[in-house]
Protein backbone atom coordinates (compact mmCIF):
# COMPACT_ATOMS: atom_id res chain seq x y z
CA UNK A 1 0.00 0.00 0.00
CA UNK A 2 1.43 3.35 -0.98
CA UNK A 3 1.85 6.13 1.56
CA UNK A 4 -0.97 8.19 0.02
CA UNK A 5 -3.35 5.22 0.00
CA UNK A 6 -2.43 4.43 3.60
CA UNK A 7 -3.06 8.05 4.63
CA UNK A 8 -6.49 8.02 2.92
CA UNK A 9 -7.30 4.69 4.58
CA UNK A 10 -6.45 6.08 8.02
CA UNK A 11 -8.29 9.34 7.38
CA UNK A 12 -11.54 7.59 6.42
CA UNK A 13 -11.34 5.33 9.47
CA UNK A 14 -10.81 8.37 11.68
CA UNK A 15 -13.79 10.13 10.12
CA UNK A 16 -15.93 7.01 10.68
CA UNK A 17 -14.83 6.92 14.29
CA UNK A 18 -15.62 10.62 14.76
CA UNK A 19 -19.09 10.25 13.21
CA UNK A 20 -20.00 7.27 15.40
CA UNK A 21 -18.42 8.99 18.41
CA UNK A 22 -20.48 12.16 17.83
CA UNK A 23 -23.67 10.14 17.51
CA UNK A 24 -22.68 8.25 20.67
CA UNK A 25 -22.12 11.50 22.57
CA UNK A 26 -25.60 12.64 21.55
CA UNK A 27 -27.10 9.34 22.69
CA UNK A 28 -25.11 9.58 25.94
CA UNK A 29 -26.45 13.07 26.64
CA UNK A 30 -30.03 11.95 26.03
CA UNK A 31 -29.41 8.88 28.20
CA UNK A 32 -27.99 11.07 30.99
CA UNK A 33 -31.00 13.37 30.80
CA UNK A 34 -33.32 10.37 30.97
CA UNK A 35 -31.55 9.28 34.17
CA UNK A 36 -33.18 12.23 35.94
CA UNK A 37 -36.53 10.49 35.58
CA UNK A 38 -36.68 8.04 38.50
CA UNK A 39 -36.59 4.32 37.62
CA UNK A 40 -38.11 4.42 34.14
CA UNK A 41 -35.60 6.99 32.91
CA UNK A 42 -32.66 4.76 33.80
CA UNK A 43 -34.28 1.79 32.06
CA UNK A 44 -35.00 3.91 28.98
CA UNK A 45 -31.40 5.20 28.97
CA UNK A 46 -29.96 1.68 29.07
CA UNK A 47 -32.37 0.55 26.36
CA UNK A 48 -31.41 3.55 24.22
CA UNK A 49 -27.73 2.65 24.55
CA UNK A 50 -28.35 -0.96 23.53
CA UNK A 51 -30.43 0.12 20.53
CA UNK A 52 -27.70 2.58 19.50
CA UNK A 53 -25.08 -0.14 19.90
CA UNK A 54 -27.18 -2.46 17.76
CA UNK A 55 -27.51 -0.01 14.88
CA UNK A 56 -23.86 1.09 14.93
CA UNK A 57 -22.37 -2.36 15.61
CA UNK A 58 -20.92 -2.97 12.15
CA UNK A 59 -20.01 0.64 11.28
CA UNK A 60 -16.30 0.19 12.12
CA UNK A 61 -15.85 -3.23 10.48
CA UNK A 62 -17.64 -2.05 7.33
CA UNK A 63 -15.38 1.01 7.16
CA UNK A 64 -12.25 -0.99 7.91
CA UNK A 65 -12.81 -3.93 5.56
CA UNK A 66 -14.50 -2.26 2.60
CA UNK A 67 -13.86 0.80 0.51
CA UNK A 68 -17.03 2.72 1.39
CA UNK A 69 -17.07 6.24 2.76
CA UNK A 70 -17.70 6.77 6.49
CA UNK A 71 -21.28 7.98 6.16
CA UNK A 72 -22.06 5.03 3.89
CA UNK A 73 -20.58 2.63 6.48
CA UNK A 74 -22.87 4.06 9.15
CA UNK A 75 -25.86 3.85 6.80
CA UNK A 76 -25.04 0.26 5.85
CA UNK A 77 -24.73 -0.74 9.51
CA UNK A 78 -28.06 0.94 10.28
CA UNK A 79 -29.83 -0.73 7.33
CA UNK A 80 -28.45 -4.15 8.22
CA UNK A 81 -29.45 -3.84 11.88
CA UNK A 82 -32.90 -2.66 10.87
CA UNK A 83 -33.53 -5.82 8.82
CA UNK A 84 -31.78 -8.19 11.30
CA UNK A 85 -32.71 -6.45 14.55
CA UNK A 86 -33.20 -9.49 16.83
CA UNK A 87 -29.86 -11.22 16.26
CA UNK A 88 -28.04 -7.88 16.17
CA UNK A 89 -29.58 -6.77 19.47
CA UNK A 90 -28.55 -10.07 21.06
CA UNK A 91 -25.02 -9.66 19.72
CA UNK A 92 -24.82 -6.06 21.00
CA UNK A 93 -26.15 -7.06 24.44
CA UNK A 94 -23.73 -9.97 24.83
CA UNK A 95 -20.74 -7.89 23.69
CA UNK A 96 -21.87 -5.01 25.90
CA UNK A 97 -22.10 -7.30 28.92
CA UNK A 98 -18.62 -8.66 28.24
CA UNK A 99 -17.26 -5.10 28.09
CA UNK A 100 -19.23 -4.18 31.22
CA UNK A 101 -17.57 -7.02 33.15
CA UNK A 102 -14.19 -5.53 32.22
CA UNK A 103 -15.26 -2.10 33.43
CA UNK A 104 -16.59 -3.45 36.74
CA UNK A 105 -13.25 -5.15 37.41
CA UNK A 106 -11.65 -1.78 38.29
CA UNK A 107 -11.06 -1.02 34.60
CA UNK A 108 -8.19 -3.54 34.55
CA UNK A 109 -10.45 -6.06 32.85
CA UNK A 110 -11.09 -3.66 29.97
CA UNK A 111 -7.62 -4.47 28.67
CA UNK A 112 -8.88 -8.03 28.16
CA UNK A 113 -12.56 -7.56 27.38
CA UNK A 114 -12.29 -4.65 24.91
CA UNK A 115 -10.08 -6.61 22.48
CA UNK A 116 -12.38 -9.60 22.96
CA UNK A 117 -15.41 -7.45 22.08
CA UNK A 118 -13.68 -6.13 18.96
CA UNK A 119 -12.68 -9.65 17.96
CA UNK A 120 -16.29 -10.75 18.33
CA UNK A 121 -17.38 -7.81 16.14
CA UNK A 122 -14.88 -8.69 13.40
CA UNK A 123 -15.81 -12.37 13.45
CA UNK A 124 -19.51 -11.47 13.36
CA UNK A 125 -18.82 -9.15 10.44
CA UNK A 126 -17.19 -11.94 8.44
CA UNK A 127 -19.51 -14.75 9.51
CA UNK A 128 -22.86 -12.94 9.74
CA UNK A 129 -22.78 -9.56 7.99
CA UNK A 130 -21.01 -10.47 4.75
CA UNK A 131 -23.19 -13.51 3.89
CA UNK A 132 -26.41 -11.64 4.75
CA UNK A 133 -25.56 -8.12 3.53
CA UNK A 134 -26.56 -8.89 -0.05
CA UNK A 135 -30.16 -9.39 1.12
CA UNK A 136 -30.35 -5.85 2.55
Amino acid sequence: MSEVAHRDFCRWRLVTFLIVFAIGIGVGIVSALLAFIPCIGTVLGVALNFVFGTFMYFAFPIAAFSSVEPVEAVKASFQFAKTHFGPMLLLAVVTGLIAWVGIVACFVGVFFTAPLAMTIAVIAYHEYYLPNAASV
